[in-house]
């Protein structure tokens, strides 16, 4: 006999603690980086992002298959050279930068078609 779990779908994580985390993960969307310095990407939580514990990026290149952090240091000899980051974020959108990078300034990261990536965010429930 085969036992098997179906998917499941929780309202969210708790720590050990006991406080209640909720993951929200939203799609960047197209973002030509090699050409555009800046994305803002609504993220639908209004007054709740104040809850927010947590926000990461993860950038994807063209082919969706490199995952990087949008603040992924990129000069091993001065570290303070971040390749992006979160610029600012407010009730309706996390507005996104990436600086002059030369990580970002290639043809791996300039189509016009494919879904830049992805932000996390873990916040109180």
């Amino acid at each position: 006999m085969e036992i098997t779990n179906p998917p499941q779908q929780v309202p969210y994580l708790t720590n050990t603690s006991g406080q209640k985390i909720e993951l929200v993960v939203i799609d960047i969307g197209v973002w030509q980086m090699s050409t555009t310095g800046t994305k803002n990407v609504a993220h639908g939580l209004g007054s709740e992002i104040a809850k927010a514990i947590s926000i990461e990026v993860t950038i994807l290149d063209d082919a969706q298959a490199v995952p990087l952090p949008l603040n992924k240091l990129y000069d091993d000899v001065d570290t303070d050279l971040v390749a992006g980051g979160i610029l600012d974020v407010d009730d309706t959108n996390i507005y996104l930068i990436r600086n002059l990078s030369p990580l970002w300034l290639t043809s791996a990261y300039s189509s016009n078609v494919v879904n830049r990536g992805t932000i996390t965010i873990f916040k109180k429930v």
